[in-house]
């Protein structure tokens, strides 16, 4: 029986392998013929240096939908700083921070947050909330008062179209703003600017003595009717957005004989304020101040000798928008994930390749005098640079800032070439700087002034020198288009080893960093 059940396995196992040599064979035969379609991406990652790989393992990492668009109080945000930490550790930097290790926690101003709402009106008090309208965080409030159009809500607008003259007074009325700008009048005339936005319009009203606000989207306004936004200044009381069809129930319920549509087009050449009714409505926003807590990451490379007290913070901010909810430039603000690949995940990826490379370098010094490193991920760049304002007015203890080098989108390098801004902050600075930009492979546009509002600005307010890489504005900037597929990773690491090369000279340059007030706009090659 034995022998009868091997005899048979064998069989089994020589017919298994007929078969696959056979459909080996036949699958062979199928594909002649067809061209292979090889390994594209594959042979393009071989082609470049292990610096463009790291980098590109780093953008696409932190650009990363799952990142949520790295806004402050975010998983996606707790992620990229855990991702920093794991690179700052890599690296071998010290935890600088005492009990908090790589981290700097520091409070955000008190975050409004919508708890409950309701909004009614005589035989319509069941409206439903994320069905019918939608609660902004604001002040909140509960509000009852007669209805008022006050048109587009626009104050001095082109062509003086004036919606809300300065001398209104709405007394206690709830007011009805429409969402977009007049289409009567010609589109270049109204590109849209803060001046037509959602918030400055509820700011109007409120400013004009409305107790709360309904904004309205007329029907030739595309995008989400329930749309909301956080007000952070100028909402004294509750706001909401409400559906077309709702208001226009609302509107009939209060004895009015407009539609939306209608009060759009009696707004179109002019500013209308139209009393609706009569009748009371009645809005409702709770709203509870969180405060909200967030973490700049760093790491420390110590220095030796007598500069070892002596700092050189080299940064960029880690956060960006998360869905566009503030600071968007895109008509999808609040609805798709603003990945933020080169504002800033291009910048955090230079700081942790630069760290890593200055890193090595500081081991094969031995005990040569120099400068201590502190490798930083700022967080809350975008709502006001203020990680890097708490770090500025609360400096590690027993060091000396003496240089920040900050970097803010330097993904997108084209024609080969980079900004480097902020060379006249310090005496001596610029020769040194340019002689090393010379040897770089890039083209380097050296500007004496520092550049625009980014992190290295709470800096020059306490007088250290600074220097900034910046590749160039574009139009992804603040949208959701601004992806990893779009980013130069040769580009970009070469801008990180450019900067490594700056950052180890800074470090033992045997020059104190005197500061220099620039001149505005002053420009060198």
């Amino acid at each position: 029986m034995t022998h009868f059940h091997s005899s048979i396995r064998c069989l089994a196992g020589v017919s298994l392998a007929l078969t696959f040599v056979l459909s080996t064979g036949l699958s062979a035969q199928a594909g002649e013929g067809k061209k292979d379609p090889g390994s594209p991406i594959l042979d393009a990652i071989q082609k470049v240096d292990a610096d463009a790989r790291r980098f590109n393992e780093h953008i696409v990492m932190l650009s990363s939908p799952f990142m949520e668009g790295r806004v402050p109080g975010s998983r996606g945000m707790e992620i990229a700083k855990e991702y920093m930490d794991f690179w700052f550790k890599q690296a071998g930097l010290k935890r600088p921070f005492g009990e908090h290790g790589f981290r700097q926690p520091f409070p955000l101003s008190s975050t409004p947050t919508v708890v409950g709402s309701s909004a009614g009106y005589p035989g319509g008090n069941g409206l439903k909330a994320k069905t019918d309208f939608a609660p902004h965080a604001t002040n909140g409030g509960k509000v009852s008062g007669s209805l008022v159009s006050i048109g587009y809500g626009i104050q001095r607008g082109r062509d003086n179209y004036n919606s809300i003259p300065a001398d209104t007074r709405l007394n206690g009325k709830i007011a009805l703003v429409l969402r977009g700008t007049p289409i009567g009048s010609a589109e270049s005339r109204w590109r849209m600017s803060r001046r037509y936005s959602v918030q400055v319009k509820v700011s109007n009203a409120f400013r004009a003595g409305a107790a709360g606000v309904i904004v309205v989207a007329p029907s030739f306004v595309d995008g989400d009717e329930l749309a909301t936004t956080r007000h952070r200044r100028g909402a004294t009381g509750p706001v909401v957005s409400m559906t077309r069809k709702a208001a226009n129930a609302m509107l009939k319920g209060v004895g009015a004989d407009q539609s939306i549509d209608a009060l759009a087009r009696a707004n179109d050449k002019a500013g209308v304020l139209t009393e609706l009714g009569g009748k009371k409505v009645n809005v409702e926003v709770k709203v509870e101040a969180k405060k909200l807590m967030a973490e700049n990451v760093a790491g420390l490379l110590p220095g030796k000798g007598a500069l070892a007290k002596e700092l050189v913070v080299i940064g960029a901010h880690l956060d960006h928008l998360g869905m566009g909810n503030f600071g968007s430039r895109s008509p999808n603000r609040g609805k798709k994930v603003h990945p933020g690949a080169d504002d800033n995940a291009s910048g955090s990826a230079g700081v942790l390749m630069i760290a890593e490379k200055m890193a090595a370098e500081y081991k094969r010094m031995g005990d040569k005098p120099r400068r201590s490193v502190l490798f930083m991920g700022f967080s809350a760049e975008e709502s006001g640079l203020n990680g890097s304002r708490f770090y500025a007015d609360n400096p590690l203890k027993d060091y000396k800032n003496v240089l920040m080098i900050n970097f803010d989108m330097i993904g997108r390098v084209r024609n080969n070439s980079i900004g480097v801004s902020g060379v006249g902050t310090a005496k001596g600075m610029q020769e040194w700087v340019t002689k090393i930009c010379n040897d770089s492979p890039l083209t380097a546009n050296i500007r004496a002034s520092s550049g625009g509002g980014s992190d290295h600005l709470n800096f020059l307010r306490k007088g250290i020198p600074v220097l900034m890489g910046h590749s160039g504005q574009h139009p992804d900037y603040h949208t959701e288009n601004d992806v990893s597929d779009k980013i130069n990773r040769v580009g970009a690491a070469q801008v990180a080893n450019l900067f490594a090369q700056i950052g180890l000279h800074a470090a033992v340059w045997d020059s104190s960093f005197e500061f220099v007030q620039p001149e505005r706009g002053r420009r060198r090659r």
